[in-house]
């Protein structure tokens, strides 16, 4: 006895008066999400930079389609403005949760506080600054975090807001 052709046949069986209706096959069976995300944060992004004034940076551009770079855009008292879908998997906070607050909630006890005064001093000279450091998931976990910050300055040479360029490290 073969079990496949007995259970074949009990199928056959139990639908012969089945309607039979072509199948309709495509290559893609659901839409695309991430060019959604990334066309919907692109125009985002874009409108930031109208409002502020400045011109999104081609490096922007570039990472904006790769999902291992987080993106947090802040103003220039460090009130996050803007995060992108990677910061979202990334923190397990999603950008509702995270608009209005400041991206040192991130960081917590075990922190480096030598790493946090170098940002600070960075932000508050207004200079480009890139750390190491350890931050909290919205879970409690912690992960290591490489965060490049630089300052975007408007038209007229303004400082209007600072963007993050941050990735998670695996050690």
């Amino acid at each position: 006895m073969n079990p496949g052709k007995e259970y074949a046949a009990m199928i056959r069986e139990q639908n012969k008066s089945a309607q039979i209706l072509p199948l309709c096959m495509a290559w893609e069976f659901m839409p695309r999400p991430i060019q959604r995300t990334v066309h919907y944060e692109s125009e985002t992004l874009n409108k930031l930079a109208r409002t502020n004034r400045w011109q999104l940076p081609s490096v922007l551009r570039q990472l904006m389609g790769q999902p291992e770079w987080a993106l947090i855009v802040t103003d220039p008292w460090q009130i996050i403005q803007y995060v992108n879908e990677p910061f979202e998997l990334m923190t397990g906070y999603n950008r509702d949760e995270v608009i209005g607050w400041k991206p040192s909630f991130l960081q917590g006890a075990q922190t480096d506080v030598a790493a946090r005064q170098r940002m600070k001093l960075a932000i508050e000279q207004e200079k480009p600054n890139k750390e190491m450091v350890l931050n909290y998931h919205k879970d409690g976990s912690t992960y290591w975090c490489d965060i490049t910050i630089f300052p975007v300055r408007n038209d007229r040479q303004q400082l209007v807001n600072f963007i993050a360029l941050e990735q998670e490290m695996v050690l």
